[in-house]
């Protein structure tokens, strides 16, 4: 079974014609991260660059795996 998995990531990933790390993958996590900040700074009484050390650089790396995970098994 384990064999299975592995042979369908490797099937499932992006071939080697397009980038690993686009440059623009990061965005979409910048864009979320900073909504949230704004978001939490707006409705509650917490410090800017609190939220953004924490929470912000957890969503920040979440969001970046998983668009990236999406990059590479090409997700439609």
């Amino acid at each position: 079974m384990r064999i299975k998995n592995i042979e369908f990531l490797k099937n499932t990933l992006v071939n080697d014609d397009d980038p690993r790390f686009p440059i623009w993958l990061p965005i979409p996590a910048l864009f979320v991260t900073l909504g949230w900040v704004f978001y939490s700074v707006t409705t509650s009484s917490a410090e800017f660059l609190e939220t953004l050390i924490w929470p912000g650089s957890a969503i920040f790396f979440c969001t970046l795996i998983a668009t990236w995970l999406g990059w590479q098994i090409d997700i439609d």
